[in-house]
C-alpha cells in the first residue's frame, strides 16, 4: 500500500486482491466526532504502471503502510460497513456509511459510550512516532517488531 500526500490531499495506490487508486479529502467533523470525507476510488489494471504515472505527474511516495482488514455488514443495516483493521500498532473498528446507519451499528455493537478516534491512521502513526521517538517513516509490521505501544495514547 502506498500513500501519496501532496497539498493536503491523499492519493492512495493500493494492491490487495484488487488494485485501486483512491482520492481522499477530509471535509469536516460534526460535534459527535463523525468525520466526513470525500473518497473517490476506481480500479487500476497495473500497479507498477499506475505508480510510474503518478511519479511522472510529480507525485512522490509519502508513506508505505500495511494493514489487514476484515469487513462485516448487518443484513438489516444495508447502508453501513463495519471493518476491523489490524494495524502494526493496534486493532481498530471503523464504521462507515450514512450517519443514521453508523449510529444504528454503534448501538448494536454496544459501543455508544466509547471514545471515537477521528484522526486518520497516519495521524495516529505520527503521534506514536513522536511519543516513542521512532525514526522510521513507513507504517509496516516489520518496523513495529518488538515495539510495544501503550494503548493510553489512543484515549
Amino acid at each position: 500500500m502506498k500513500t501519496l500526500s501532496p497539498n493536503g490531499i491523499v492519493l492512495r495506490l493500493r494492491q490487495d486482491q484488487d488494485i485501486r487508486i483512491t482520492y481522499k479529502a477530509r471535509l469536516d467533523s460534526d460535534t459527535e466526532g463523525i468525520v466526513k470525507r470525500l473518497e473517490l476510488e476506481t480500479s487500476v489494471g497495473d500497479f507498477d504502471t499506475m505508480d510510474a504515472i503518478l511519479n511522472y505527474l510529480g507525485f512522490s511516495v509519502y508513506m508505505i503502510y500495511e494493514k489487514y482488514r476484515t469487513t462485516y455488514h448487518f443484513a438489516d443495516i444495508p447502508n453501513a460497513e463495519i471493518v476491523v483493521d489490524e494495524m502494526p500498532y493496534g486493532h481498530f473498528i471503523e464504521v462507515e456509511g450514512d450517519p443514521a446507519a453508523i449510529e444504528r451499528v454503534i448501538d448494536r455493537l454496544g459501543l455508544g459510550g466509547e471514545k471515537r478516534i477521528v484522526e486518520s491512521y497516519t495521524d495516529l502513526f505520527d503521534r506514536i512516532r513522536d511519543d516513542n521517538e521512532l525514526s522510521f517513516a513507513n507504517l509496516t509490521f516489520e518496523n513495529f517488531t518488538n515495539i510495544v505501544i501503550d494503548s493510553a495514547i489512543f484515549k
